[in-house]
């Protein structure tokens, strides 16, 4: 456990640390729901992130957006995000912040990390004056669920999917 020193868009030496990050975010998922998420270091997930993430660090143009937090010298979690909209006619909400990622290394899980970057997105949504956040989980990541209700996201939207073919 770590006092968190402040959150920040990474750097590009940066980029090893947040692919380990991610690495043990899809073991994580994996975990939960294996029919669903890839095995963890797949090569073309490292290789498509390594590209997503670049983007959102050097380009400042790009619509990706990454913040990462740091304790100490040590980064300890990472958020991804982009303006997303609805294009179906009968929908009010039709412009937000997505929440892609948004992940906190296990050690240092409770101590209100993951509320930090939430509320660093709440910040980027309220400068470009938009005023909703998505964030999409799956029902079978217990601590997504928790985390997400007591946040005050109400889930919209249910996706599900039904496989015709045998594993």
């Amino acid at each position: 456990m770590q006092q968190v020193s402040h959150i920040k868009t990474p750097a590009r030496e940066d980029v090893p640390h947040i692919l380990k990050l991610f690495s043990a975010q899809d073991t994580h998922h994996y975990a939960a729901d294996p029919t669903y998420y890839i095995v963890a270091n797949n090569p073309q997930r490292i290789e498509n992130l390594t590209k997503d993430i670049l983007e959102a660090i050097c380009e400042k143009q790009s619509p990706k957006k990454i913040a990462v937090a740091h304790a100490q010298e040590e980064l300890i979690s990472v958020v991804t995000y982009e303006i997303g909209k609805n294009s179906y006619h009968d929908t009010r909400i039709t412009k937000f912040v997505e929440i892609k990622e948004l992940f906190v290394q296990e050690t240092e899980r409770g101590q209100g990390v993951a509320t930090d970057l939430v509320n660093h997105v709440k910040n980027f949504a309220k400068e470009y004056k938009i005023f909703w956040l998505k964030a999409d989980y799956t029902p079978f990541n217990k601590e997504a669920v928790a985390f997400w209700t007591k946040m005050k996201f109400i889930p919209r939207q249910i996706s599900s999917y039904y496989s015709l073919s045998n594993y």
